[in-house]
């Protein structure tokens, strides 16, 4: 019953580039969560990883145009750093915003929060 004003293939380019990469940067035997919810004005979507996480310091770097850091042990994945710039971009477009997270346990969880209509 939650309504944002928002383009569904965008939406739907923008989860999946959040899934990709948390699949990218966790190990293959852990599971990635994906969830939706809705409160204070906002539909929310988080997806959360059982990676290494990202450092605070490290959190504006990843969702820069061409980003290039890798966590230690992931230094092989392949990609050109544009994913989370293009989340960040579509969820910025629709009035929303991307945050990024330490998830409990460890791990990474990536949000995005867009307004509500109505």
């Amino acid at each position: 019953g939650v309504t944002v004003s928002a383009d569904r293939r965008h939406l739907a380019e923008a989860v999946r580039q959040l899934g990709d990469n948390a699949a990218k940067f966790s190990p293959p035997d852990v599971p990635i969560r994906v969830t939706s919810s809705s409160r204070d004005g906002h539909a929310t979507i988080e997806v959360t990883d059982g990676g290494p996480g990202i450092p605070p310091e490290r959190r504006t770097e990843v969702v820069a145009r061409f980003a290039n850091w890798r966590p230690e042990g992931y230094e092989d994945r392949t990609g050109v750093g544009l994913g989370l710039f293009i989340c960040r971009g579509i969820v910025a477009e629709h009035g929303g915003e991307l945050v990024i997270e330490d998830a409990p346990g460890g791990g990474t969880i990536l949000r995005i929060r867009f307004p509500v209509e109505g």
